[in-house]
């Protein structure tokens, strides 16, 4: 499923066009809002560019206090989908400011603003959306305690409210410890190239059917198939819980090539030191163990492997 989501990004990227207006039409029992996306310069021709520019100037054209768009939540939602998929395809710091975009401007009308940060929290912090991109949703949060009024406290429905973990923990940037991790298959020489290597954390479950097709992925994926044939990627795939009689039964269905590991004390879960909202979950991390990637999606995961491995080439 992920798979086709992650794959209408560029059919969007390819087939944006002018609309004649981003404004709802009257209502007349047959007649739908369109929303206008920007059309991609015929000069730009490299993928990473097309992106960029999508995601710098997908709201161009929206008029954020139009109230009108309300009456029509679907289209609407649609527009968010396409951009929510497009935005981990622009570089990141673009990504990120072109995220607190849409919630900055909708402040000009408050039942707007209300609904943008909602469905922003309903797709990019809620554990079950295929969407789900903490990273993304960071921004989201900052812009709502910048520029809500003196006073305000609202926070969205979807969020880390009390109880909940904020965002940033364990996100990409900081060093995570992995000595609560027990790995009986790994002999001495693939700790060490562990220790030296890129390193992916699965975290998953036995039986898991997302977990089976992350998996099932990574087998078919020529980028990560060659990083790990050239040591130059470690996958470590971590088990949480402390059923090891299921872990073992499914042990023999990991990949030869990766790290097959488990929480012999459970202290992942005991002592929250990685951020598992959901499983499976996805972590990438440098040679120094720093986070570059925190819940991210395999295809995502697997483009930023490719884009540095070609970086590393060139260099």
């Amino acid at each position: 499923m992920k798979r086709c989501i992650y794959c209408l990004a560029w059919l969007l990227v390819f087939t944006a066009c002018n609309g004649t207006s981003s404004r709802p039409t009257a209502a007349t029992g047959t007649s739908k809002p369109v929303f206008n996306k920007p059309e991609i310069p015929l000069t730009l021709t490299d993928r990473q560019a097309q992106a960029d520019f999508m995601v710098e100037h997908y709201w161009d054209k929206f008029d954020f206090s139009d109230t009108a768009w309300l009456a029509a939540p679907d289209a609407l939602e649609q527009a968010l989908v396409d951009f929510f998929v497009l935005l981990p395809y622009a570089g990141r710091e673009l990504s990120t400011a072109s995220m607190a975009r849409p919630i900055r401007q909708s402040q000009a009308d408050t039942v707007m603003f209300r609904y943008f940060v909602e469905k922003a929290g309903h797709y990019l912090w809620d554990p079950n959306s295929p969407y789900r991109n903490e990273e993304l949703y960071i921004p989201v949060l900052e812009t709502i305690y910048w520029n809500l009024p003196n006073g305000s406290i609202w926070l969205p429905a979807h969020g880390p409210n009390t109880g909940s973990h904020w965002p940033k923990k364990t996100g990409s940037g900081f060093r995570q410890p992995i000595s609560a991790i027990g790995w009986p298959t790994a002999p001495g020489a693939r700790c060490r190239r562990f220790d030296r290597n890129t390193c992916c954390f699965f975290f998953n479950n036995p039986g898991c059917t997302a977990c089976s097709e992350i998996i099932e992925h990574s087998n078919q994926s020529p980028v990560i198939r060659a990083l790990l044939r050239d040591d130059r990627l470690t996958v470590l795939a971590v088990y949480p819980d402390q059923d090891l009689t299921e872990w073992e039964k499914y042990r023999d269905k990991m990949p030869a090539d990766w790290i097959n590991g488990y929480d012999p004390e459970t202290l992942l879960k005991d002592q929250d030191i990685y951020d598992l909202k959901a499983i499976p979950t996805l972590y990438l991390l440098d040679s120094e163990k720093t986070v570059l990637l925190k819940d991210a999606d395999i295809h995502i995961i697997e483009r930023f492997l490719a884009q540095h491995a070609l970086n590393s080439e060139r260099n």
